[in-house]
């Protein structure tokens, strides 16, 4: 049976794991939550606050929710809320519902965000120049030899990275 998502994430979780839902988590939150002054407890409520954006079928709507999703009482989601307002990673917004009555407070991840780019590598420039060097020969023989327009370069994944993903082929435009 063929998989709907990337063969490499079916390996590694399965099919009937990604069917029931899965979410994006940066690299740069879980390797710098503790230089942002979060405890691991307070990334799992973030975590969650994040999960809740993207769980379709079961997101959790309100703080009871949250509090029994992570086993604890509704205070301690109330006192995890404030100390992540403190830091400055989260902004709280009012919601309503359709007749205007005030329900659970949102929660706005863009300062985690903000901050979190802080910590992410400066970009690689956008293109170099590559010489192009007939096959057989020594590039010092050809010093002149380079392409009339820069090219973008894509480094050499390591042994350790996925290879780049490849369009399928209904993506690519039909030539003839």
């Amino acid at each position: 049976m063929s998989s709907e998502f990337d063969p490499r994430i079916t390996a590694y979780f399965g099919d009937a794991v990604l069917r029931a839902g899965f979410m994006a988590v940066p690299h740069l939150f879980m390797r710098h939550y503790r230089q942002l002054g979060l405890s691991a407890t307070h990334a799992m409520f973030l975590l969650q606050i994040m999960e809740s954006t993207w769980d379709l079928a079961d997101a959790p709507k309100s703080t009871g929710d949250l509090a029994r999703r992570m086993g604890v009482d509704k205070r301690t989601i109330r006192k995890y809320t404030e100390e992540v307002v403190e830091l400055g990673l989260v902004i709280l917004y009012d919601q309503f519902d359709v007749t205007g009555a005030q329900i659970e407070n949102g929660y706005d991840l863009s300062p985690l965000f903000d901050r979190l780019a802080r910590f992410a590598p400066e970009p690689s420039p956008g293109g170099s120049v590559r010489r192009r060097v007939a096959r057989g020969t020594e590039p010092s023989q050809h010093p002149q030899a380079a392409p009339p327009v820069a090219q973008t370069i894509r480094p050499t994944p390591g042994p350790n990275d996925p290879p780049y993903p490849r369009p399928k082929r209904s993506a690519l435009p039909r030539i003839g």
